[in-house]
């Protein structure tokens, strides 16, 4: 994931909220239809004794209309290094949401995934 410092120089991110490793505001995407998301970062939550990189998105215009995969995308890479992989996960109905963040029950709140120490494909 890149550095904190790093993303504050992206024009098109905006930092509102900053405690300890997590931080939150708003992401001004261009691909698709040019919208504003909200986002939650977390470079090290930790779940099942597991360390993981965090990046939750919503559309803040339209919470009806979920981020497309070319905005994904483009949230991918602007958190992330090219040669970083991280996944969209679906949880379990036990557990919605590996981080229990205010918005793990809306429907159109999406993640994406890495942990730290990599996939165990890798």
């Amino acid at each position: 994931m890149k550095t904190l410092e790093r993303l504050r120089s992206n024009q098109n991110l905006v930092i509102q909220s900053h405690v300890q490793d997590d931080f939150s505001g708003y992401i001004f995407l261009r691909s698709g239809n040019s919208r504003v998301f909200n986002f939650y970062a977390h470079p090290s939550a930790q779940y099942n004794g597991t360390l993981w990189e965090h990046v939750g998105v919503t559309n803040i215009m339209d919470i009806d209309a979920p981020p497309t995969w070319e905005e994904m995308r483009e949230v991918k890479d602007t958190f992330w290094y090219p040669d970083e992989e991280v996944h969209i996960i679906l949880p379990s109905a036990k557990e919605l949401s590996p981080l229990k963040t205010p918005y793990k029950n809306h429907r159109f709140y999406l993640h994406l995934w890495r942990p730290l120490k990599g996939w165990l494909y890798s």
